[in-house]
Formats: C-alpha cells, sequence, structure tokens
C-alpha cells in the first residue's frame, strides 16, 4: 500500500487530502510544519510528500531542500497557490519532481500522484531486480 506524506500548515488541506487518498487505500501522513514533516519521514518513509510552498516558519522550499540533502531519492511534489517561475525554477532546482495547482482538483491530484507513485513501484522493481 503506498504511503504520503502532506505537509502543509493549512489544516482543511492537510485533512482533505489524507481523506482523498486514504479512500483509495493509501497509507497518509500529515504535518503542519517543514521539522514535523522531516520528523516524519524518518519514522514512516513515505513514498511520496506533498509539499506546500507557503507555509509559517519554515518555508515549503527550504523543507524541499532539508528533504532533498537528507533523502536525495525521495520523491516530492510541490502544492501550491504560487504560480510564479521563480517559485517554480527554485524548488525545481531544488528537486520538486512536479506541481499540483492549489485549489486541487480531485481528478488531477489523483492521476499526478497514481502516475508518480506507479513509477517510484516500477523503479523500486527494477533496483530491487538487479541487487
Amino acid at each position: 500500500m503506498p504511503k504520503l506524506l502532506v505537509i502543509d500548515d493549512d489544516k482543511e488541506t492537510c485533512e482533505y487530502i489524507k481523506e482523498f487518498f486514504e479512500h483509495r487505500k493509501y497509507t497518509v501522513f500529515a504535518a503542519d510544519s517543514g521539522p514535523k514533516g522531516l520528523a516524519l519521514i524518518k519514522q514512516q518513509e513515505p513514498d511520496l510528500v506533498l509539499l506546500d510552498v507557503n507555509m509559517e516558519g519554515i518555508n515549503g522550499l527550504e523543507t524541499l531542500k532539508q528533504i532533498k540533502d537528507k533523502y536525495p531519492e525521495m520523491a516530492v511534489m510541490m502544492v501550491t497557490v504560487a504560480s510564479d517561475d521563480d517559485t517554480r525554477k527554485t524548488a525545481q532546482t531544488l528537486g520538486a519532481d512536479d506541481f499540483i495547482r492549489k485549489p486541487i482538483h480531485g481528478d488531477y491530484l489523483e492521476g499526478t500522484v497514481l502516475l508518480k507513485v506507479a513509477a517510484l513501484i516500477r523503479e523500486r522493481k527494477r533496483k530491487n531486480a538487479h541487487t
């Protein structure tokens, strides 16, 4: 069963994404800050992180940098209302795998995450077959 981690300081967004994917048989964890999210990554080893860009305290870009420094192979999709090119370029440079725009649309969210998780599972199987 795929494991997702949502890092977003907006409680409603976390609840929506959590319920959305739990209904689809995913295991979903949520954190309302970057430091809490980093702790959950260490504890739960999720397949994919959905990370908000605009958070109080440590923002999503700094959190992304910390995630990629510690877990370079971790798949991270940015969830944001920010659509400016600078934010996108910075996130891509830091290692973001994709972007999901707020407001979140269920079909797009599901399709994007399912494709990414399927690719991760294929890659993991391929690596395991060669070891």
